[in-house]
Parts: structure tokens; sequence; C-alpha cells
């Protein structure tokens, strides 16, 4: 290589030549011509040279001019082609190239290892998923099954307390038997589910006599049945029941005229019900020993023709072996690879299924007898479709179970197709790439299930391409590049040294190329006019230059005043900007969802979604603007103008509200339910706008004119998720080729001071399928549609995020329970002593009083303590989370799906309860004396983690399996939980008794030592939430008017006067204020935003609305709603407002709640009566939409 630093100190000494005049011909002629032309330069230099010499007094000999001209040729044109130069610049290629091989091949080898890496890692997450999400269903399908088999354990132990023992434990009949078996059958998507008690040979007669009295389920159960299924009615059941009575059996014969011996046969070896039916029947004897008729069944049977009811499965190997099991295990147990369902319906023949048999119970004591069983016959591909998600390459999944059977299923994303029904013929050459997994481990039972996944051709050529190749010929090639540019750079380096001053003027070429003529004519003169005036402020600029240093440099000082900026001259940093195109995107809903939740949790969002934004805006070079509110403002087009200023801001907020969705869908576990509802509502328009910078204290950049108003009624007519764009806007996209991107909106909007628009809405998706259709769908057809198609999948993601977010509330409660534990050092006390409080509790104690029973009037908190303790320093052991989740996905699934009394319902309530008690631990009072007047001025609620997670889980379970009717409704039907409550609260208690029972389940003893170690905080646990999941009962009289007592009592003024710090009056107001606030957050909604407001309200009169409907009401609700509303609000909403706000611990969220009850209130007054007539028509036509597509089915 040569040295640059003689070149450029010559070129420089030439440079000062030319400005001095001095050897002008020679340094011309020195770089201007080519080496070629070396002899004939350097003639020309000598005649000049001597030329000079002759009349200049210092000129010396023709020697010096001949050294001179010498020294210059060494200088520029010193040989270089000798043989060390020649060695050295081989050597430098022949390594070069070796390197370039050698990093070839390595990217070659390591880009393929990292191929193989990933199509094994993405194998294993998907063989994992899919094996996980398998057995997780059927533990699902287990707790479904098993929640029915305790709902029958309750009715045997009620019906032979009733009937005083006439009939054995096990004869029992369900009331609405289809309700209670058609719910399990269809949630463990069973083909059939039935019940079969066991009937000991003593009690033959005993049966005979139980199934002539109670035959009538099947009538009963056949017009549920009917109803659901949307049978004619040619179908319906006649009076007489072709059923034997008797319990029975037949003999098969095969073609010789032999008896089959189904004892010995196989255990996959069925009869269908058909073929029973044309056979020998025989009546089963006494001696024969114990039975196992059927009895009710799922679906029903049609009583017109003739069923199996009264068979006796103890003669069918299959179901034999399956209770053998049972008997044995005393578990649920899952096992047969057979077609068990040809026996109930013969078009199910052929078919690959596992039978479910649960044990059911004669009590719930450990020891209790088996007086029946349930089993459940399961198609395979319930269990392992819709375990991958779509676009998901597909896997070879196979089933081995140690009894001999065996098939071959692919899992193709969402979809299991069976390859082999009774062999493994998964590709061999995977075998070493096995993942092997126990199914259902859990079952007990003689047979083990192995779960095996192998990858398929199809998914490794997912993971694997030719661009290892690609990559080290990219690499040869780059490195060829170099050797050939490293040979030209050589030249180039040698021309230089002859071409020093044309160097220099392409130097300055470039230089002037770098800024348009205009701001290059700018800059000049502002760094002139700094040079001239040291004292010109940062103000100096103006124009596009002005804007770019004011965008791009940030030279502008926060301190910075407009006095400061302005002066004689100096004018504002503005410029007018011909073509750009502005997004305003608004956030739909913001305003309600703000309003449930908390200051932090509203900027938690904000700042997540337009960090993202911010970040998507520097990647495509868009400029923004500001944000107000919750709208963001974003440019293209400026302060650098671009051509294609409309398809980047296409793309952008294209890509913004992706964006939107994802953020939302992730902060959802942390911000609570109904995040991912919000949506962005997005308006573009192109057109001229002025920008500039408006100087004063806090300067700021702005935009000006018509095209940034018109923007704003674009985005503000616009649709939530949705781009809207104008007129101008399409015309610049379908002029750019773009006009796929674009689909006119069927009608004209009509924006303030435009008149009547037409607009378009940006799709850039491809356009085809459902899209299409849904992208130019009217309104009131997608209203339609949502009425006859229901998406299942989307309810339970969303139902699953919602009871996350449960999870972590309560995870965060019981942390710092724990934390105040190890802080002040709390003894625990024995578990046998809790274990028996917890039985005693259970609700199958006869000696047990009611839930409403135990309503306390005081409910004593702990006193204050001076220990400090963070919740944040705990980590819970996974085994208690692992509980606590699934105790809340398991309350979730006991909600019925009402449009109101629901778990999402609950969740807005446990939202609410969690948003006062932040309140109420954050109050505008100084804690500086250890919280001492904080727990003084809360009455001691502060002080007790405890009683926030009680306030919490009352609100959870506080209407769980919700009938959908009132209690007086149940009153009236006379309910068996109507009668068992004694007609009080009937709701409230059920829900209390089904979630506490389940709490006190062994599977969840980790959970309940994490709530309570002493049986101090267990009695206090469970007083609170029994004081709190009755105040949600505002109906009952005895129980308003002894919480209004208990209130008046509490807070009358000569009370508070007389009364001293730690007394009772201090205990009754925190009993109080507790059962205030979960009344308040109950009916939060209609104390929150008025579409918060409008939400609940309609939800609710569509409940009463189905249930008048379906006959369960005595009149039309639509009739007084209004009135109905409005003495709601009169009489209790607004009370309890006020009563919030007497209480005065719950800082400015009273203030809050009183206003937006004022408010909603008084829009109700205005607009109730017409949105009461829209909710009733919008009932009918979805009543009438349901209709139509149970007749379609």
């Amino acid at each position: 290589m040569i040295s640059q630093s003689s070149p450029n100190t010559s070129a420089y000494a030439a440079a000062g030549s030319l400005s001095k005049g001095k050897e002008t011909d020679t340094s011309s002629d020195l770089l201007d011509e080519d080496a070629s032309d070396l002899s004939n330069s350097s003639q020309n230099n000598s005649s000049s040279a001597e030329s000079s010499s002759t009349n200049s007094p210092h000129s010396g000999s023709n020697d010096s001019s001949s050294g001179r001209r010498s020294h210059l040729n060494k200088l520029f044109f010193k040989p270089r082609e000798d043989l060390q130069i020649t060695g050295a610049r081989c050597l430098f290629l022949t390594l070069l190239l070796a390197t370039a091989i050698g990093l070839g091949v390595a990217i070659f080898y390591s880009t393929t290892a990292k191929e193989t890496s990933n199509f094994r890692v993405n194998f294993q997450k998907a063989a994992i998923q899919a094996q996980k999400a398998s057995n997780q269903n059927v533990l699902n399908v287990f707790e479904s099954l098993e929640t029915l088999s305790k709902t029958t354990t309750t009715f045997i132990m009620q019906e032979h307390k009733q009937n005083n023992g006439t009939y054995p434990l096990g004869f029992v009949t369900l009331l609405d038997t289809e309700h209670h078996m058609g719910r399990a059958r269809e949630d463990s998507q069973a083909y059939v589910l039935t019940y079969a008690p066991i009937v000991e040979g003593k009690d033959y007669d005993l049966w005979t006599q139980y199934v002539n009295e109670n035959m009538q389920w099947i009538d009963e159960a056949w017009k549920v049945y009917n109803d659901i299924g949307g049978v004619s009615e040619k179908e319906q059941s006649p009076t007489a029941y072709m059923v034997e009575p008797r319990i029975w059996t037949v003999t098969t014969l095969d073609e010789d005229g032999n008896e089959i011996d189904y004892e010995s046969s196989s255990l996959c070896e069925v009869q269908t019900s058909k073929e029973i039916a044309t056979q020998e029947v025989h009546i089963e004897k006494p001696d024969n020993g114990p039975a196992s008729p059927i009895w009710t069944i799922s679906p029903p049977p049609n009583p017109n023709e003739p069923n199996g009811i009264n068979y006796n499965l103890m003669t069918s190997q299959v179901f034999k072996a399956s209770a053998e099991s049972v008997e044995v295990s005393r578990q649920t147990t899952l096992r047969d690879i057979c077609t068990p369902s040809a026996f109930f319906d013969p078009s199910k023949s052929g078919n690959i299924e596992f039978i479910v048999t649960l044990p059911v119970f004669g009590s719930f004591e450990e020891d209790a007898p088996i007086v029946g069983h349930y089993f459940s016959v399961i198609p395979w591909f319930a269990f392992f479709e819709n375990k991958l998600p779509i676009g998901t390459p597909p896997i070879d999944a196979v089933i081995q179970s140690s009894c001999g059977h065996t098939f071959t299923f692919l899992i193709d994303g969402p979809d299991a197709v069976i390859t082999s029904k009774d062999k493994d013929v998964h590709d061999l050459s995977y075998d070493n790439l096995a993942i092997d997994e126990p199914f259902a481990a859990f079952s007990s039972d003689g047979c083990e299930y192995h779960f095996f996944v192998y990858p398929t051709s199809e998914f490794e050529d997912y993971y694997t391409s030719n661009e290892p190749m690609y990559y080290m010929l990219v690499v040869l090639a780059v490195f060829v590049a170099t050797c050939f540019s490293f040979l030209i750079f050589d030249c180039l380096v040698t021309r230089q040294q002859k071409n020093l001053i044309v160097t220099a003027r392409k130097q300055n070429a470039l230089v002037s190329s770098l800024f348009p003529k205009s701001i290059q004519k700018k800059l000049m003169e502002d760094m002139e006019e700094e040079e001239k005036d040291k004292t010109k402020t940062k103000w100096n600029k103006s124009g596009t230059a002005g804007l770019r240093s004011y965008l791009n440099e940030d030279l502008l000082d926060s301190k910075s005043t407009r006095s400061d900026a302005e002066g004689p001259g100096v004018k504002p940093i503005a410029d007018l900007f011909p073509e750009t195109t502005i997004m305003f995107a608004d956030i739909a809903g913001f305003t309600a969802w703000s309003s449930t939740r908390e200051p932090s949790q509203v900027f938690t969002l904000l700042e997540g979604v337009y960090h993202d934004f911010d970040l998507i805006a520097k990647r495509r070079r868009v400029f923004k603007v500001e944000v107000v509110g919750d709208c963001y403002v974003a440019v293209a087009g400026l302060p650098d103008p671009r051509p294609d200023h409309a398809i980047v801001m296409a793309k952008f907020a294209n890509d913004c509200l992706r964006k939107m969705h994802e953020v939302t869908k992730k902060l959802e576990v942390e911000l609570g339910p109904d995040t991912t509802e919000l949506g962005l509502r997005v308006g573009l328009h192109s057109g001229p706008v002025v920008a500039g910078v408006l100087r004063g204290d806090k300067s700021r950049f702005q935009l000006f004119g018509d095209t940034m108003n018109t923007t704003s009624r674009i985005e503000s007519t616009g649709v939530a998720n949705r781009i809207h764009i104008s007129q101008t806007t399409a015309n610049l996209l379908i002029a750019a080729g773009k006009e796929k991107w674009i689909i006119p909106r069927e009608e004209k909007i009509t924006a303030k001071g435009k008149g009547e628009l037409t607009t378009f809405f940006l799709n850039m998706q491809d356009r085809h399928g459902d899209e299409k259709d849904n992208g130019s769908m009217s309104e009131p057809e997608k209203n339609l549609l949502a009425v006859d198609i229901v998406d299942l999948t989307a309810a339970e993601e969303k139902r699953n995020r919602t009871a996350e977010w449960t999870v972590e509330v309560m995870s965060s409660v019981l942390k710092t329970m724990a934390a105040k534990r190890r802080a002040l050092k709390s003894k625990v006390d024995p578990v046998d002593r809790i274990a028996l409080l917890e039985a005693e509790s259970l609700s199958q104690n006869s000696d047990k009083k009611t839930v409403i029973s135990e309503v306390a009037t005081c409910i004593v908190l702990p006193a204050h303590r001076s220990e400090q303790f963070d919740g944040e320093t705990i980590a819970l052991n996974d085994v208690i989370m692992d509980e606590l989740r699934n105790y809340v996905q398991t309350i979730a699934s006991l909600y019925n799906n009402n449009p109101f009394h629901n778990f999402d319902h609950a969740n807005h309530v446990v939202m609410s309860v969690n948003k006062l008690l932040s309140r109420i631990i954050a109050p505008d009072i100084d804690t500086d004396d250890n919280g001492k007047k904080l727990h003084d001025h809360t009455y001691g609620i502060t002080s007790d983690p405890l009683t926030w997670f009680a306030c919490v889980y009352s609100a959870l379970i506080h209407d769980v399996d919700h009938p959908g009717v009132p209690n007086a409704q149940l009153v009236k039907e006379g309910a068996p939980i109507a009668a068992l409550y004694d007609a009080k609260s009937v709701a409230e208690q059920n829900s209390f008794d089904i979630a506490w029972d389940l709490l006190m389940e062994p599977t969840y003893k980790n959970l309940r030592r994490a709530i309570y170690v002493t049986e101090g905080e267990f009695k206090r646990f469970r007083q609170l939430v029994v004081n709190g999941v009755m105040a949600t009962d505002i109906v009952d009289k005895d129980l308003k008017n002894l919480r209004n007592s208990r209130w008046d009592a509490a807070f009358d003024e000569k009370t508070e006067e007389n009364e001293s710090i730690g007394s009772i009056g201090h205990t009754l107001k925190a009993t109080i204020i507790i059962e205030h606030l979960i009344q308040a957050s109950d009916v939060a909604h209609t104390m929150q935003h008025w579409h918060i407001y409008r939400r609940w309200n309609e939800r609710f009169f569509m409940e009463c609305y189905q249930a008048y409907l379906d006959g369960r009401a005595d009149s039309n609700p639509a009739k007084t709603w209004y009135k109905g509303e409005l003495g709601f609000f009169d009489f209790y909403i607004i009370p309890l407002a006020k009563k919030l706000k007497e209480c005065g611990v719950f800082g400015v969220s009273s203030d809050e709640y009183l206003s937006y009850a004022l408010q909603n209130r008084k829009e109700w007054e205005e607009r109730g009566e017409g949105l009461v007539k829209e909710m009733a028509r919008d009932a009918r036509r979805k009543d009438l939409a349901a209709q139509r597509h149970a007749l379609k089915n």
C-alpha cells in the first residue's frame, strides 16, 4: 500500500503554488497529463523552466530545474511494480480468497446447523404443546364430569333423606336430567353419557318398582332435547314408554345357531342397540349377582323406538372392565380405544373412542360406597383437535396402550386426522426425534397410554431451505468483489497522485451534492451571519432549514421563552409543505375504559401503545407531531419532502393498528378485562400544511391549515379498528398503483364545515374470503352475523385471559399476606385443628346453619402493628400458583352463560373492588407514623391484607351458578335450592356453598394454607366472605334493613363524637364499609362512564327479557325498565354513592362514583325511553335470529 501523507502534502503544496502564481505551468502539466505522456510533459516542463529561469533573478541552472522535475516525478510516479510489491499483492489476494472460502464454508455449515436446530426446537415446542394441551383437555373433561358426579351424590343424599331410605342409595334420577347431563356431555364433547346404578340381586324388585315410578324423566328429557336440537313435533314422545322395567340382557346366536359368549369376546367388540333389540331378551335373575342397568342417558332415547334402558351393562365386557377398574381405584378412569358408542348409536360405528368411567358415591365421606357409575363415550378427536395454531406444519402422533391398542393420527394445525386405526405408521426416519409423554397418566387403570409425537417431512421442509448455499455463494461473491475492488482502488490511488487538483474539485462537488441549492444558500447565509454577529440567538434560522435544525438537531432549549427569541429581524421558524399526509389515531372506547381503572393503569396503557408507535415512526421515517389526550398525530412529507408520503403513512397506520392489538392483548393480564376490546380509530388525509415552531415558554412544533382540520373530521367519523381515508389520499394511492388497498365506504359522511364527503377504508391485507365480505358489509348485516355465528374459541381465550388477570390480582394480595406473616413472625396453628374447622364448614354438614344465618354485625379486624412489610419481596411457589389458577378457572367454568350474571361481570366487580381498596390503601394523608394514622383513618382495613383478599374472593364467587332469574322466581318455581335455603337469598347462598365447598377440596390444600394459617384467620376469612357475598343481595328486605340500621348506628354524629379509637364503633364501621364496598362494586357500572353503564344495563335487560321469553318472568321487562332504572338510581345507586363519600375513606373515588351516578341518571332520564325500545327490538331480533339458526341446523 502507498502512504497517503505525501500525496496530500503535495496536493496542498500544489494548491498553494496555484494561488501564488508560482510554477503554474509545471504544476498544471504534472497534474493533468497521464503517465503515458510523462516524457512529453517533462520536455514541456523543461522548456517552461528554462524560460522561467532566464527571466527570474532567483532562477538556477538547468540542472536545478531538472532536479526539481525529478523530485516531482519521484513523488507522484515513482516505480512500484517491483518484486516485493507484486509479491505482497499476490499474498494479500491469496489470503483474501482463502478467507472467503473458509468463511463461506463456515457460514454454510453454521446456517445449516441453525436451521436444523430451529427445526428441532420448533418441533419440540409443537410436540410439547400438543401433548400438554391434550392432557389438559383430559383433565378438563374429568373435572366437568366429576362435577356431575358430585351433583348426583348431592341428589342421592337429598333423595335418600326425603324417602327415608325406601330405595338403595344408587336409585336416583336427577331433576332436569338433560340440563345437568346434557351440559356435562357438551362440555366433555361426549357422544353419549349414561348413568347406571349398582343393583344388588336382593334389590331387583325394588329397582323395577323405582323404574315404574320414575320413567317420566324420559319424556321430560326428550322434550328438553327436542327444544335444543330442533326435532319436529311429529317425533314428540307419546304417553306410553317402550321401556322394559326389569333388568334384562340378550342371548346372541351366531350363524350356526350357537350362543356367543360376550364374556370372553374382545373388549372392543360391541353390539349395537338395534342388534340387541332384534335378539332374544332375557330377564336377569337376582342370583346372577349385582347388575348395572342403563338408567338416565344423554342424549335421551326416543320413547317411540326400542331403547337400551335397563340393559345390564355388566354383560358387556367393555363396560364391565371399566366399572371393575373404578371399583379398585375409586377414581375416574379412561380406558379402551374402541367403538363403544355403537351400542347407543349405530352411525358411530367404526370410530375410535375412549370410555371415561366415573364412580358415583353414596355420600361425601372418604369411605363412602360406590352406588353407581357414569359411562361417557368420548371420540378421540375431542382430546387432540384445536391444540396447535393455524399455520403449524403437520406432525405425526401415535397413541400406544400397554393393553395392545395403537392408532396413529396427523395433527395439522388445529385439525387432527386418523391415518391408521390399528398400527403405528409414522415416518421411521424420525425415530430419533420422538417425544414420548404419558397420556392421561392420572387415570387409574390397568392400561398405560403413551403419546408419541414425530415430525413429518412437511414439518422439516417448513424450517429448512437452500439459504445456507445462497449465503455461502453471496460471501464468496462479496470477497471476489472485494478483491477486484482492492485492485481497482490500488489503481485509483496511483492515479490520484497525478490528479490532486482534479480530486480537490471532485470533493467540492461531492459536498455540494449533499444539499439542494436553496438549502445550501440558506445554510451559507446563516453561517456568514453567525460569523458576523456572535450574539445572534438560536432562533436565527427560518424556513425549511430552520425547521430541520429544530426537529433534527434539537436546538431549542426548554427554558427559553418567546421574549428571548424575539428580536429585530428574527423571523419565526415556519414553512409551507405542499405535499404531506397526516394521521390522527384515537383509541376508541378509551374514556369509558379509563373510568374503571386507576390513573397508573391508564398511563401504563398510553405509554405502552404510543412508545411502540414511536418506534414504528422511526422505522418508517414518519414524523410524530404530538399526542393530545389519547389521540396520536403524525405526518409524512416533512421536514424532508417525499413523493411517497401517502403510501408511507398508509403502511405506518396499518402497522399501528396491528401493534395496538398486540399491546392491548399483552397488557390485558396487567390492566384487566376488556383491555383487548379497545380499538384504534384512524383517519388519513393528504394536502398542504403550514409547519412551524410555536415559540414560547414551552416551544412546540405545530401543524396548521385545512388539512389538519379535515384529518380530524376523517378520524372522528371513522370506525374502530379501521383506517378511514379521504378522497385525496385515496387518489394518491390509486395513482401509485395501490388501488387494491382501498375499499369505498358505502355511505357518505357529514363533516363539520365540509358537508358530505366521499371516503374510503384502507385494507392492506389480502382481500379474499371472509375478509373481503366483512370489509364491505353494512353494520346491520354485521349485527345479524354476530347473532348467527359465535366464536367459541375467542370467547374461551378471553375467559382464560380474564381468569389469568384475576389470578394476578389475587396472587399479589397473597404475597402481601405472606410478607406480613413473615414480618410479624406469626405462629401457625396445627393442620389438624384447621382441617377440623374446614370439615365442619362444608355445606353437606347437616348440622350447619344456612349461610345467611352467619352474617355478622361486627367483624373484628387485627390491631395496628408497626412492622413494615412488602409483598414484592415474596415469591409464591409454583404449587400455590397452580392451585390458585386451577381454582379460578374452575370457578369460571361454574358460571352459567347468562348475559349479565356471568364470569365477565364477576371480574368487573373484582376490578371495582380492587380499585376502591387501592384508594383506601393510598389516601391523601401523612403516613410518617408507620401507618398508625392510616390504620385509624380506614378503621383498620388497611392493616389486614386478608380483608383485601376476602373482598376480592367474594367478588369473584358471588354469582357462581346463577340461574339467570331472580330469587323470587326460584321460590315461585319451587326450585330445590329455594327449599334448601328457606327461600332467603337463594342464589347468593348457593353461590357461596358451591365456591366454598370447592375451595375445601383436597386439591386446594396448599392454596388454603396460603390464605389462612391460624384458626382466627380461618374464621375471619369465612366471616368476611359470608358478609361480602350476602351483601350483594340488595332485594332481601331483612338484610337491607339490617345494613341500613348498622350504617346509621356506625355513622351517627353522636356515635362519632363519643367513640374512641379501637372501640366497637371502629369495628362496626369497618364491617359496614366492607359490605358497602362490595355492594358498590356489584353495581359499579352505574357509577362509571355512560358507555360502561349502557353496556351492562343492556346485558341485564337481555337476561331479564330472555327469562320473560322462557316463561320465567310474569311481565315484559320493557314495560317497566325505564321508570325502574330511574327509581334504582334515586333510591339505591345515588344514596349508595353518597354513603361512599360520607364514610370518608375512599378518597377521590367517592366523588368520581357520585359524579358518574348523577350524570348517568340524567342521561337515562333524557334517552332512556328510546334506548329501552331499541334494546327490546334488538332482543326480539336476536331471538328470531337464534330460532332461524336452530331451524337451519
